[in-house]
């Protein structure tokens, strides 16, 4: 789990920059990768954290099938933002 908190993002549906409050969190998860992979091209936004919020509460917690599971349903349900 990428957990991210201060500092400010831009917020595309507006093209504004957006602070983050202190308390302000945004989180990302992706299944289990080999150790010494390099990873690229993960972004943090509302939407993953809905979807590691929702992989969090599934039976079982984050499990790689969970965090699969959790964000193919958020970017199904927000038109695919997802796994690029």
């Amino acid at each position: 789990m990428l957990k991210m908190s201060g500092g400010s993002y831009n917020n595309l549906a507006t093209g504004t920059t957006m602070t983050m409050l202190a308390g302000d969190v945004m989180t990302a998860v992706i299944p289990t990768i080999s150790s010494g992979a390099t990873v690229t091209g993960i972004q943090m936004t509302p939407l993953t954290s809905m979807a590691q919020a929702r992989a969090q509460a599934m039976a079982g917690g984050m499990t790689d099938a969970n965090i699969t599971a959790a964000n193919t349903a958020v970017g199904k349900l927000l038109h695919g933002v997802q796994h690029t």
